[in-house]
């Protein structure tokens, strides 16, 4: 990958990561061990960062490529026989957990590669990471971890699986519907998979974990497919408003189709959509707004009412608005800025959206919704990137297991 040839050799709790050239990398409990730093004794992430902060890329980059290969050979049992990956489905958890509790800062980048190289193994690394984070005992933390591996996971399979969907269509509009297509089945999958896994494994904090799952799912999912369709020839505004609505919908109904779940991942989806699409056309970020508003509202209170029925949808149509005008107010806002557009009137953008998101939660519902109040400065911060490294793998990169 990337020229280099890695081999990864997992054990009970550990994982070893090396290259020709490069320093060594063992993961395991007791920490992370370096081969060039600390005469090679485990530290703590954190320790590694503070006294050799110019090793942690390489330990990021190396978790991530231990996640992403375990998953492809999971993924592979016709590249690599039916036992070996039967044994890393197994391994796939483990090595997960292992990256969660050494190192917390490279599970963004685990999972999405992981999610890119093996779309099929995105929930996996999802449940994974979820009940890796629970095994602490903080709602906090495994609400954090619950975002974070949704949003990188929906990015990495979407893009994958709408890349490859959209190659096989003839024009735009083909392309733009199986972009679609991929991003609403990726929401669902990846929101389902954490929400199942904190059920489970701490039902306390399945409330805020699903919310912040969806959220995740439908930002990941919407953000990849957004830049797919714009790729393969759509128009942003076109793109935006598609993928606003498949990613919200999906995530809503894998988190349960809630109130709750609804309005984050209207907000998710509307603003993973509408940076990509501003980003890319910033002089149509009004438009943007409005139309990525609307479509990720409709999409949320629709899949509401199909779970819960229209009554509950049409309860949750304000808040759902709220949230879909939020998030599309600042992904336009912050991708008009990055795509070098001056003098951006994040006010217009705001009104734009807010009755966008009315539009939208009233359709997918039969409420009646008024506009919500959204207030985007124009000095207000650009939001976040949206998108995750994703460390590309070689299907024939060297696993093996150490018993």
């Amino acid at each position: 990958m990337q020229g280099t040839t890695y081999t990864v050799v997992t054990a009970s709790g550990t994982v070893t990561i090396s290259a020709p050239n490069l320093p060594a990398v063992t993961l395991g409990a007791g920490g992370v061990s370096v081969s060039t730093v600390n005469d090679g004794a485990a530290m703590s992430a954190t320790a590694i960062a503070q006294s050799n902060p110019e090793v942690m890329a390489a330990v990021n980059q190396a978790a991530a490529v231990a996640v992403a290969a375990v998953a492809v050979v999971a993924a592979s049992p016709e590249s690599f026989g039916p036992t070996t990956s039967a044994t890393a489905v197994a391994e796939l958890s483990a090595t997960v957990a292992t990256v969660v509790n050494a190192v917390p800062t490279a599970v963004a980048q685990a999972a999405a590669s992981a999610a890119s190289a093996a779309p099929t193994q995105a929930a996996a690394v999802v449940t994974a990471a979820v009940q890796a984070a629970a095994s602490s005992g903080n709602a906090q933390t495994v609400t954090q971890v619950a975002q974070t591996v949704t949003q990188a996971a929906a990015q990495g399979a979407a893009q994958s699986v709408a890349a490859q969907a959209a190659a096989g269509a003839g024009n735009a509009q083909a392309a733009t519907q199986a972009a679609a297509a991929a991003a609403q089945q990726v929401a669902q999958q990846v929101a389902q998979a954490a929400t199942q896994a904190v059920q489970q494994s701490m039902p306390s904090a399945a409330a805020q974990v699903t919310q912040a799952a969806a959220q995740g799912a439908a930002s990941g999912a919407a953000t990849a497919a957004t830049q797919v369709a714009t790729s393969a020839g759509a128009s942003a505004a076109q793109a935006a408003s598609a993928m606003a609505s498949a990613a919200a919908q999906g995530a809503t109904a894998g988190a349960g189709g809630s109130a709750a779940s609804a309005q984050a991942a209207a907000q998710g989806a509307a603003q993973g959509a509408s940076q990509v699409a501003a980003q890319s056309a910033p002089q149509q970020a009004t438009a943007i707004a409005q139309q990525s508003a609307s479509a990720a509202a409709s999409g949320a209170t629709t899949a509401v009412a199909q779970s819960q029925g229209q009554a509950a949808a049409q309860s949750a149509a304000q808040s759902v608005a709220s949230g879909a005008a939020t998030g599309a107010a600042q992904g336009a806002t912050s991708g008009a800025t990055a795509g070098g557009a001056s003098n951006v009137n994040a006010n217009a953008i705001a009104n734009s959206a807010s009755s966008g998101a009315a539009t939208g939660a009233s359709q997918g519902s039969g409420a009646t919704v008024t506009p919500p109040t959204v207030n985007v400065a124009p000095s207000t911060p650009a939001a976040p990137p949206v998108t995750t490294p994703v460390t590309p793998i070689d299907p024939a990169i060297n696993v093996s297991r150490s018993n």
